[in-house]
């Protein structure tokens, strides 16, 4: 994503241990890569506004919630929800 332009040094990023999301260029990777996991919805800049975008607990890249699923506070991508929804039978 780096390489194709979608994530810029002022692009908001979480990974696992950081507490909130912030700017690419002053957060740091990971140690180990660890398997996806439910990140926090990204903050509105309007408070009574619900965020807009999550990343999807499966693959970890960016959608619109409009366009996911929500499962026990997870958001999984469309593209990802087969699998997704095997490994919960």
């Amino acid at each position: 994503m780096l390489g194709s332009g979608k994530i810029q040094p002022d692009t908001l990023v979480w990974h696992e241990g950081m507490a909130n999301w912030e700017p690419y260029s002053k957060a740091k990777a990971p140690a180990i890569a660890a398997p996806p996991i439910t990140a926090p919805p990204l903050a509105s800049t309007n408070p009574e506004e619900p965020p807009k975008d999550a990343v999807c607990a499966e693959c970890g890249r960016m959608f619109s919630i409009q366009d996911m699923i929500r499962h026990k506070g997870s958001y999984i991508c469309a593209g990802c929800k087969p699998v997704f929804m095997q490994k919960t039978e």
